[in-house]
């Protein structure tokens, strides 16, 4: 079985209702095919635009993607968004390495814990910025427990260095807010412990 890191912070809330959500799911004869909506489209232009270096074939990217949508309203909101994400990325000069990571959390041969780090940057002063990118401003970004994980899986799995040189990032693209949070030794290793706490609770280990 495969739970996102994103689907981490509404098993904590409700165990029970999650557990019940994760069988009806196995009871599926397969997962249903979920298509990208207005923000996955925006990350994707996101993409288009590190990967060709050219602010304006992202910006077209996304405006053929979302000729295929019905809210004009959301479409220009996508639009002021990715505007937004683009001029932060140029004043800041930021140093973009790699984008689109995937890293996961095996907790035993059935059981993995699996998503994406949006962005990895060199750090000026040393390390790495691993970036997440959110629709919205979750209320208390730095206590979710993905994101001590993530900051350990990046750079173990993925950067092959100590997790201390790694600064978790949000750009949560609603509020237009940005932030960053570096987590200790000790918090990651608080965030397993109460990971797989979790799963044992959920009956999957």
């Amino acid at each position: 079985m495969k739970i996102p890191f994103r689907e981490i912070e509404e098993a904590r809330k409700d165990p029970g209702a999650f557990r019940i959500k994760l069988e009806k799911m196995q009871a599926q004869s397969k997962t249903p095919f979920i298509p990208q909506g207005y923000f996955g489209q925006l990350r994707n232009a996101i993409y288009k635009y590190h990967s060709s270096k050219d602010p304006v074939e992202g910006f077209d990217y996304l405006k053929l993607k979302l000729s295929k949508f019905n809210s004009e309203y959301r479409k220009q909101e996508m639009e002021k968004q990715y505007n937004w994400y683009v001029k932060d990325y140029i004043e800041e000069k930021r140093k973009v390495f790699a984008w689109r990571q995937n890293v996961s959390v095996r907790l035993n041969n059935d059981l993995i814990i699996a998503g994406e780090v949006n962005r990895l940057d060199i750090n000026i002063d040393g390390g790495y910025f691993a970036w997440l990118f959110l629709a919205q401003k979750p209320e208390m970004w730095s206590q979710e427990l993905r994101m001590a994980l993530l900051q350990d899986r990046i750079a173990n799995s993925v950067l092959h260095i100590d997790a201390c040189k790694i600064i978790i990032g949000v750009y949560c693209f609603q509020e237009q807010f940005i932030d960053q949070h570096c987590y200790s030794t000790q918090e990651i290793q608080e965030a397993y412990a109460e990971l797989n706490k979790l799963a044992l609770n959920l009956g999957l280990i």
